[in-house]
């Protein structure tokens, strides 16, 4: 039986990725606030939409995640949560597990790229993958961004490409927000939670 756990790291609309994964499926998603109790699980979901300064200061928060990168569950890290799988964080200078070897940088901006970026953009796809190989749009709402790299999966444009799909072994990371996504992000989760 697959059991889906939500990781509560004290931010974020934890209600919203909780109804979106239902919609999949899966009746009882957990919220997880202790370590321990990660190995209940067999997916984990990092969510996203929140102030991650809110973690600096809390040592619970902290070990949850030094957990999680050792963990070989797989992981979705949604926004923020997949910025947390990078070494550092421009917003509130804040350190992630460092799985993914590059920074994340605030976006830049003119009159036409604003930020925050917020709205529907059709991500890009740059290698194939089990999840996703078409063109879709997904919602996106955030200020920071990560730079391609190796494990970047798919892109969109805003004043230049950015990673907005990652995959790293058992890490799946999206900037956009599947949660918000309506047909396609319960799609992309569903594929997410099924995944052999």
């Amino acid at each position: 039986m697959i059991k889906v756990g939500i990781l509560n790291l004290g931010y974020g609309n934890l209600k919203s990725i909780i109804n979106a994964i239902k919609k999949t499926g899966i009746t009882n998603p957990k919220l997880i606030t202790n370590k321990n109790h990660l190995k209940k699980f067999n997916r984990i979901i990092i969510p996203g939409h929140g102030n991650i300064t809110t973690i600096k200061t809390q040592v619970n928060y902290i070990k949850l995640l030094d957990k999680i990168a050792t963990t070989t569950i797989p992981i979705l890290g949604i926004c923020l949560g997949m910025q947390l799988l990078y070494c550092f964080n421009q917003e509130g200078n804040i350190h992630g597990i460092g799985l993914i070897k590059h920074n994340i940088k605030k976006l830049k901006t003119n009159t036409i790229y604003k930020t925050p970026h917020i709205g529907w953009e059709k991500i890009q796809i740059l290698k194939k993958n089990k999840l996703i190989n078409t063109a879709q749009y997904f919602y996106f709402s955030h200020t920071y961004y990560s730079e391609i790299n190796a494990h970047t999966i798919a892109t969109i444009y805003h004043m230049q490409k950015i990673s907005v799909m990652i995959i790293k072994n058992n890490f799946l990371g999206t900037q956009f927000h599947p949660e918000k996504s309506g047909y396609n992000g319960i799609q992309f989760l569903k594929k997410f939670i099924s995944q052999k």
